[in-house]
């Protein structure tokens, strides 16, 4: 995943790289933008890896349920 390679080879910013997908978002069509802006949310202001933020975006806007082993993302889906 991108945002990986952004923290972990580049030391960009969680909340810069938020902030720049959330620019790209306006440029691109989505079925489900609030999902992605609610992702790119928790992702500027949490530890949790980006798809974990996604999966939580899913389960709070059209109610999907997640099956996880991570607590962090547990504790963000109570």
């Amino acid at each position: 995943m991108r945002t990986y390679v952004l923290l972990g080879v580049y030391s960009v910013p969680r909340t810069e790289i938020a902030s720049q997908l959330q620019l790209l978002t306006k440029e691109v069509q989505l079925e489900h933008p609030e999902i992605l802006t609610t992702a790119l949310a928790t992702f500027g202001t949490t530890k949790l890896d980006f798809v974990d933020c996604l999966l939580a975006a899913y389960n709070t806007h059209l109610g999907d349920s997640v099956v996880s082993f991570d607590r962090k993302l547990n504790r963000l889906l109570k």
